[in-house]
């Protein structure tokens, strides 16, 4: 029998007859097809699929209908008679149904598309963990899983033809990355098909919302299906901000984590185009807030009653001179600062660039102190909705605190009893702490605020210590001092600061840096007895006969004490014998400067800056006026001393928070203290000495080792990242205050910002720095690279070689004003009544609640002459309420004023009451204090009666003491 190829080929192969049931083969037909199907024979079917499609005879004539069907999507292939024109459609055919298949599979809410979180009815919606740098990687391994043909054949389409560059090598593809670009372009049609699929789109629209994108562009790309609508972005930037807040509620009532809130103010200039009645231009303040999750934190560190407890001993009544110098560690303090030394030397130097990562290594260890968890781990932040209210009203910051508080999950009928760590800047901090004072006698501890633990920041201290140095080391523009910042600043063309009490924080920290650098160099070319330092470390390499590590650390030991320590500065303005044996090299023969020609006169000196305070103005402890006939110092070199000590704590703390390192940063906020009440920042003295109260004297060990901890923040999570959590809020600032003057919303607490931009800020700030590394891009540091300061330093170190600075020169004194010694003129006023008028008023305005309130009844008698002095005594132990005189003195008449009496069991029934302490100037005359008390103990009442002379009165912390002569009567 014979059969057509055709026939032949049909019923050898055929699967399903003419029915559609499957077809019974015989043994032998199965063994031939089988064979043959599965490519053991000496053919492969492949090989007859490609005779058919390149057979001229398959192709059909350009005359045939089917002619136009190569490679048809559309009609069925099975209809085509043309074996060319049937198997590429049949090919495409496949593709697309294949591709149809994986879409559908990718699309389901199972692959990830439609985003991580449990949503409602089962479904998954999108939350902040999808959206990151990171989503771009994670789309791209779903489409591979799901839909690799679809991925394939796009990229394949984005990939351009390899070629090889001028050397030969095959040239690699970096603009327009073909897998990004498929990803995207899948991501999209994705996206089109099912508005849930929208996992790269919703995150695309987030970061266009986070940049500022105009709503036109928002129009468009919704219209092509790049991003979703301004409306569906709205609306999910509504959920994620609500997801937030139940994060920041649960952060807050979580006992094994513990939130550190840290606010500022907000302000932003709201101006009206068209004004009508009620419409004015006016400046709109708010307060913002994040809470960063501790890291490294026991639940036993919060425990609110121990906080109590210690607050009650009042342990900040014996805070001396002394203590504060006690608490810190002066020894580690001069391991770093030699370090220093050390570090400038090998950074400056090409030939010692071998020891630069072992000096870093000793910073490490050496210089290490307490490292927080965050040097290398990241911190989580949660970001507050915004208030409108002005932190610098009292009211308005209570109502503040509340609603931060309450966003944590904590109100006044239900609160966790334990410390949550509430602080700021300067102005935060005072305010909070006046705060708690003036709630005191509220009924509970949350009323009283008394869990919330005021701490002060770091970046604003430092900014006010830069601004220290800067208004205690200028001087004038035009000296000829070389000791002075102004004088170095004019040589390397450094414009001077507008404001001394208040400097740019950047250029001036560049101007310090480059200063004490250029000045540290100088006296390494001192210590080497060199010309020129970069050129004898050349020689000593050519010679390999470069110094060890250990014997420049030593080195670096001898030039600290030598030019960077508080001896050298006294040896240095004393002169003689202490100046030769501290070591310095003699200069030539100090002459006075030359007068002007043209006047006789030296150069005016610019116009004041603005402003200096009166502690820069005076002559500095030890300080000898320059046309004293008994000075044999050298004023210019003590001062150059001066300036690099203080400099270098600058510098010091700033590399210690960039380390994590909260133990060096807490050491340095210490030696502060001394140098802040020695200038006219002398409020910031009096915050660090609160802090010292609040961390050293009122915190367990535990306390205080969890706020320090966590003191910084570290929002990369990269080693050698750590940074000032205040700083870290002026950025947030800088995002929320673009978001309303953009959006035109005049209001810190209306839904735009307070429901929609500032629960997200955070992670709006993390989108618009880390976006661009998920696509591999660098990621944006948010400034200019930082132009090299070879010139710079080669221009001064000239000067100071020519000026011989840092060699000993006797009698040496220009006409500037003398730089003060902050720290010795600090310590001093300290012991004189600084510190005690603190510890006064601190102690005396908060008052022990579990003592009885005495009634002080003063009443004042102008007749007659003033009565002798005598009094009856009454407990020392009784403390007035207020710290304000003019409460506790009324104008004229009598007046009632309370004051807190503790019992102490010191007292014994033979002795009677002791001598008491009341701290209070009182300066009429003829006064009569009558004080009722009832004994804590036996509940019995006593009632004193005392007459003085005031004017006579001498207030001291042993208790009322009278210059009048006469007995003392009990």
């Amino acid at each position: 029998m014979r059969f057509p190829v055709g026939e032949f080929l049909y019923y050898l192969f055929r699967t399903h007859d003419e029915h559609g049931l499957p077809v019974r083969r015989t043994p032998s037909h199965g063994s031939v097809v089988g064979r043959y199907l599965s490519g053991t024979t000496s053919h492969r079917p492949i090989e007859l699929v490609g005779f058919w499609l390149r057979d001229s005879c398959g192709r059909p004539h350009k005359t045939s209908e089917e002619a136009e069907l190569m490679y048809s999507p559309t009609v069925p292939y099975t209809t085509i008679k043309h074996a060319r024109p049937a198997l590429t459609s049949m090919c495409i055919q496949l593709c697309a149904k294949r591709m149809l298949s994986e879409r559908a599979k990718a699309v389901k809410g199972s692959s990830g598309l439609h985003g991580s979180a449990d949503g409602k009815h089962g479904h998954k919606e999108l939350c902040w963990a999808d959206i990151s740098s990171d989503t771009v990687a994670h789309v791209q391994g779903i489409l591979q899983a799901h839909q690799p043909l679809t991925l394939h054949l796009i990229t394949q389409l984005a990939t351009p033809k390899p070629y090889r560059n001028e050397s030969g090598v095959m040239a690699v593809r970096k603009t327009r990355p073909p897998a990004i670009v498929a990803t995207e372009i899948v991501s999209s049609l994705n996206f089109a098909h099912t508005k849930f699929a929208r996992l790269l789109p919703a995150a695309r629209s987030v970061l266009f919302f986070a940049c500022g994108v105009p709503r036109i562009v928002h129009d468009y790309s919704s219209r092509v299906g790049l991003t979703q609508s301004w409306s569906a972005t709205y609306q999910l930037l509504i959920r994620l901000a609500k997801q937030e807040a139940n994060e920041v509620s649960e952060l807050g009532q979580d006992l094994k984590r513990w939130p550190v809130v840290r606010f500022d103010n907000v302000q932003q200039y709201h101006k009206q185009r068209e004004y009508r009645i009620g419409r004015e231009s006016a400046m709109k303040v708010g307060v913002a807030a994040y809470a960063a999750e501790a890291l490294d934190f026991s639940p036993q560190a919060a425990d609110l009653d121990d906080k109590l407890r210690r607050i009650a001993q009042n342990e900040r009544m014996g805070l001396t001179v002394d203590k504060i110098t006690d608490l810190t560690d002066y020894d580690h303090h001069e391991t770093v600062m030699t370090l220093q030394w050390l570090q400038t030397l090998v950074t400056y130097i090409p030939a010692l660039a071998s020891h630069r990562a072992a000096v870093a290594e000793l910073f490490h260890t050496d210089g290490a102190k307490l490292r927080a968890p965050c040097h290398n781990q990241k911190t989580r932040i949660r970001p507050l909705a915004t208030v409108a209210k002005n932190e610098a009203v009292t009211t308005e910051l209570r109502e503040a605190v509340d609603d931060f508080l309450e966003q944590l999950g904590q109100k006044s009928d239900r609160f966790t009893r334990r410390i949550i760590p509430m602080g700021g800047d300067g102005l935060t901090f005072e305010k909070l702490v006046q705060l708690k004072n003036y709630l005191q006698f509220q009924d509970n501890e949350f009323e009283r605020l008394d869990i919330v633990m005021p701490f002060l920041e770091t970046w604003h201290t430092i900014w006010t210590y830069l601004s220290t140095v800067f208004e205690t080391h200028w001087g004038e523009t035009l000296t000829e001092d070389p000791s002075l910042l102004g004088h170095s600043a004019v040589k390397i063309n450094q414009p001077a600061p507008s404001n001394l009490k208040k400097v740019d924080y950047y250029p001036a920290l560049y101007q310090a840096s480059i200063v004490l650098d250029a000045r540290m160099l100088d006296c390494w070319r001192l210590y080497y007895h060199c010309d020129d330092l970069f050129t004898h470390f050349e020689a000593l390499a050519s010679r390999d006969e470069l110094p060890t590590l250990t014997q420049l650390r030593m080195a670096a030991e001898h030039l600290h004490r030598r030019y960077s320590s508080q001896r050298a500065w006294y040896d240095a303005m004393e002169g003689g014998g202490a100046a030769k044996d501290a070591g310095w090299s003699a200069g030539s023969a100090w002459r006075e400067p030359s007068r002007s020609k043209t006047t006789g006169r030296t150069a005016p000196p610019d116009p004041p800056l603005k402003s200096r305070s009166p502690a820069a103005d005076a002559t500095g402890s030890g300080a000898v006026p320059p046309d004293s006939a008994s000075f044999q110092g050298d004023r210019t070199l003590a001062q150059s001393i001066l300036f690099m000590s203080d400099a270098m704590l600058v510098r010091e703390v700033s590399q210690a928070v960039a380390a994590g390192d909260v133990g060096r940063v807490w050491n340095a906020f210490k030696i502060m203290i001394f140098k802040f009440a020695g200038s006219g920042h002398t409020k910031y003295c009096t915050y660090l000495l609160e802090m010292l109260c609040i961390v050293e004297l009122e915190s367990s060990p535990a306390l205080r080792d969890a706020f320090l901890k966590n003191w910084l923040v570290n929002p990369s999570g990269e080693t050698g990242h750590a940074q000032e959590g205040d700083l870290l809020e002026e950025h947030l600032n800088l995002v929320l205050e673009e978001a309303i003057a953009r959006k035109g919303a005049n209001e810190w607490d209306g839904t735009y910002i307070r429901e929609v931009i500032s629960p997200n800020v955070y992670h709006f700030l993390e989108l618009r720095t880390s976006w661009g590394t998920g696509v591999g891009l660098a990621k944006r540091r948010g400034k200019h690279p930082e132009p090299h300061s070879r010139p710079e330093i080669r221009t001064l170190l000239e000067v100071y070689k020519e000026t011989e600075l840092h060699l000993f020169r006797a009698m040496r004194s220009y006409t500037s004003r003398p730089t003060v010694n902050l720290l010795a003129s600090g310590a001093l006023n300290l012991e004189k009544k600084k510190l005690r008028k603190f510890v006064y008023e601190t102690s005396h305005a908060r008052i022990s609640r579990q003592a009885p309130v005495a009634r002080i009844q003063l009443s004042q008698d102008h007749s007659g002459p003033h009565p002798s002095s005598s009094h009856t005594a009454v407990p020392d132990h009784v403390q007035e309420h207020s710290d304000q005189e003019e409460s506790f003195c009324p104008a004229d008449g009598g007046g009632i004023a309370d004051a807190n009496l503790d019992n102490s069991p010191e007292t014994s029934e033979d002795e009677g009451p002791v001598a008491a302490r009341i701290a209070a100037r009182m300066s009429w005359h003829g006064a009569e204090l009558r004080v009722d008390y009832s004994a804590a103990a036996g509940g019995q009442g006593d009632e004193v009666e005392a007459e003085y002379d005031w004017d006579d009165i001498i207030l001291s912390d042993e208790g009322l003491e009278s210059e009048a002569e006469g007995d003392v009567t009990e």
